[in-house]
């Protein structure tokens, strides 16, 4: 029996390896299969740095990494008296896994390739977060000497949610993020200034880093998202949608797979209706590549809304320990 799925290209690849770690978990005897269409395959395999790391995760769990197209692939294997097990995906209906609990062991397992199992377990607000608030690149919102496991951390005050926003350096980029940082240090009372950084040029690694030390993000709608699994228990995200880009449920179904809560800010009056008037070719682009402005009210008053939603969650937490 083999498990595998082809990639189209680097936004969605996250997307299609999901569901095959689904089928990867569950049939451990089985031998493991990545497809990559050709003409991805090398920048899949040693392209960027992102790639590169989750071919190191790939690696580290024996699932091997072909460039074939699926056809080919599928005529051979018929050859073959093995059973072939096929992972699917779509690209705009949103994210798909087998069971309730793969995306927390995938979690636990890319954590544990990468030695950060620190991360792995966490009590709320039991840290103490040093958060970045003078530089935007920053790609991790909290020390990595911040471990969880410090007795003396353990006994400490719980420190608030660790707020950040991660931010775009090109298409859907966000105004004026570093005035919202500041003015949610000022209404929410932080002993810190949420960091806004971006992840463009940063490796695998540095990312799930970055999305393990976060419990309220605030984000704009993008492929960075693909990251939600690697949030924390109780962690929420906030997604900031386009005027006419209404695919509120595409990182939906992601964030609910991971155990994480999601609520968005749609920049329209009716969702459903623009996003149909925008819905060819020539309207998404348009919809999905100017900078966004979203009222910081509405960001201020959702970001509330996640912190209430955090303490209600740590609380209940806090009882099992």
């Amino acid at each position: 029996m083999i498990e595998y799925k082809f990639i189209y290209h680097f936004p969605h690849q996250m997307q299609h390896i999901y569901p095959c770690w689904s089928l990867w978990r569950h049939f451990p005897n089985a031998k493991h299969v990545f497809l990559s269409r050709p003409r991805y395959h090398k920048d899949f395999v040693s392209g960027s740095a992102f790639t590169k790391g989750v071919q190191t995760v790939l690696k580290a769990n024996n699932i091997t990494t072909i460039s074939v197209r699926m056809v080919d692939y599928i005529r051979w294997y018929r050859s073959n008296p093995s059973e072939l097990l096929v992972a699917y995906t779509h690209r705009v209906d949103g994210f798909r896994a087998a069971h309730d609990d793969d995306m927390e062991s995938l979690r636990r397992n890319t954590l544990t390739v990468f030695g950060m199992e620190q991360y792995i377990e966490r009590y709320c607000g039991r840290a103490q977060a040093r958060m970045s608030s003078h530089n935007q690149q920053d790609t991790s919102p909290i020390s990595n000497a911040d471990s969880v496991g410090d007795d003396a951390s353990h006994h400490a005050p719980p420190s608030p949610p660790r707020i950040a926003i991660v931010n775009r350096g090109k298409t859907r980029q966000m105004f004026g993020m570093h005035n919202i940082s500041s003015m949610l240090q000022h209404e929410l009372e932080l002993p810190y200034r949420p960091p806004v950084f971006f992840l463009e040029d940063t490796s695998f690694q540095q990312q799930v880093e970055a999305f393990s030390n976060v419990d309220i993000l605030l984000s704009p709608h993008g492929a960075q998202l693909t990251l939600i699994p690697f949030m924390p228990p109780c962690s929420s995200v906030i997604e900031v949608i386009p005027h006419g880009y209404g695919h509120e449920a595409y990182f939906g179904t992601l964030a609910a797979l991971s155990g994480v809560n999601h609520s968005f800010i749609y920049l329209g009056t009716d969702m459903a209706a623009e996003t149909a008037e925008m819905d060819d070719r020539e309207g998404q682009v348009a919809a999905r590549n100017p900078p966004v402005c979203a009222p910081a009210f509405r960001m201020l008053q959702a970001i509330r809304i996640q912190y209430e939603q955090w303490h209600r969650c740590c609380r209940f937490d806090a009882n099992t320990y």
